[in-house]
């Protein structure tokens, strides 16, 4: 219909606006927007398209990724595994890099240190999203797994991606950073938070 063109242009507004909210870190508001956007595209003709439910289902995965910070109930967990298994569905090559790095960062979440089992799979999920993200010219996943790989087993934010920002000149590269991934919490002197 005529007014197609501007429902598109209506969601990627607020894509943007939600994208935003994660930029600032108001990641609540951010889970609130995206979940009012959501099921409003259930309902619109374009809701097939595959960009659109990679773009949806991308963005509330790492949104929920980042809300395990406050929370990481068991329900919380459920919800970004049940995200990830929708991008998993999508079988293309972006939405597994996605996939595997959001499941990689998930793994590093609920991991207790670099030995134990939750590590090991973080570390092959992070691996094959770092090797796939290569392949494809996604240059920021490529460096947010990089930057997770470390930080598993360093226990310190090695910041490739962060770095690489600065060097485009892009401001505040810590707030961007957060459209691509989640740095874990840091207690006082740098280690990871146990929080």
């Amino acid at each position: 219909s005529g007014s197609d063109p501007v429902q598109l242009l209506e969601l990627f507004a607020v894509i943007a606006s939600v994208q935003r909210k994660v930029y600032d870190g108001e990641y609540d508001e951010a889970l609130d927007e995206w979940k009012s956007l959501r099921r409003h595209v259930t309902r619109l003709p374009y809701r097939r398209m595959q960009f659109i439910r990679i773009a949806g289902e991308s963005l509330g995965a790492l949104i929920a990724l980042h809300g395990l910070a406050g929370n990481r109930s068991p329900q919380a967990v459920r919800r970004v595994g049940r995200l990830i298994n929708r991008l998993r569905r999508e079988r293309l090559a972006h939405a597994d890099v996605l996939a595997n790095l959001y499941d990689g960062l998930l793994h590093r979440t609920q991991s207790t240190g670099p030995t134990d089992a939750r590590a090991d799979a973080a570390r092959v999920y992070l691996n094959a999203a770092h090797e796939q993200a290569g392949v494809l010219g996604l240059r920021p996943f490529q460096l947010a797994a990089a930057d997770a790989l470390a930080e598993i087993d360093d226990d310190a934010a090695v910041g490739h991606l962060c770095e690489a920002m600065r060097l485009q000149g892009i401001a505040r590269p810590e707030s961007f950073a957060r459209l691509y991934t989640v740095v874990p919490a840091r207690a006082p002197g740098g280690r990871l938070s146990d929080d």
